[in-house]
């Protein structure tokens, strides 16, 4: 009996503090919105509620991300210091600085495997609270008032695409926060080494990307008239199946 007990504790234990971390998480966004609607020297804002219960986790996620970034960056440095030691013929010294490119690398992957499970975690808790709120805020007010604002199929559509981008997108956003880190720093690097020839290979890249984002403005337009179309009619389709 004691041993599927055990079994039953370590099946069902995982379960229940999933489930009381989206409690938990669902009731911090609550508060949050609670606090923005409150407020009457601004307009409320989903965006700041969120921002607001997960601000520590975006600024300790992107240290890490930078120090990451920083590891990777080291690579080329020691790389020149292993070149200088083979050609001085200090083979334990070169062997060394060798040992620190791999080193290095192994922390940056380390610390950049431990920001996608961060924020993995975050897109799951981040789905959660609003998935929750949907619901009670459904429950809370009376039936007609809410079907005369959304329909069934609306609710569906925030609940299975508007809500689910995060634990989708959420495991990149590590990426996405250190992506300037990553562009600022190298570009210093090779300015200093480079100089003239980086200047023009700079501007060469800033006209290929403003020629690009002109034609793909065009595109984002059309498909943005097509998406609005598409949304549409899922609404529609869900409604249907209800």
């Amino acid at each position: 009996m004691s041993g599927k007990l055990d079994v039953f504790i370590v099946l069902v234990g995982p379960l229940a503090r999933a489930q009381e971390s989206s409690e938990s998480a669902a009731e911090k966004l609550a508060e949050q919105l609670a606090h923005e609607a409150a407020r009457l020297d601004r307009k409320p804002s989903l965006q700041r509620a969120l921002f607001q219960c997960w601000k520590k986790v975006f600024l300790l996620e992107f240290l890490r991300a930078l120090l990451a970034a920083c590891c990777f960056l080291l690579a080329p440095f020691l790389l020149r210091q292993t070149v200088n030691s083979l050609r001085e013929g200090l083979w334990l010294e070169s062997f060394g600085y060798l040992s620190a490119i791999a080193a290095s690398g192994m922390v940056g992957g380390l610390l950049q495997q431990h920001g996608f499970h961060g924020f993995s975690h975050w897109g799951r808790q981040m789905w959660a609270a609003l998935v929750g709120n949907i619901f009670t805020k459904m429950a809370s007010i009376d039936a007609g008032a809410f079907t005369s604002q959304f329909s069934e199929g609306q609710v569906i559509s925030m609940i299975g695409q508007d809500a689910s981008i995060f634990p989708y997108m959420g495991p990149f956003l590590c990426i996405f926060l250190v992506m300037p880190c990553n562009i600022l720093m190298p570009a210093a690097i090779l300015l200093y080494y480079l100089r003239e020839a980086f200047l023009v290979g700079f501007a060469s890249c800033v006209l290929v990307s403003v020629l690009s984002s002109w034609a793909a403005s065009a595109y984002k337009r059309n498909v943005k008239a097509k998406l609005a179309v598409a949304d549409a009619r899922l609404v529609l389709v869900n409604e249907t199946l209800q």
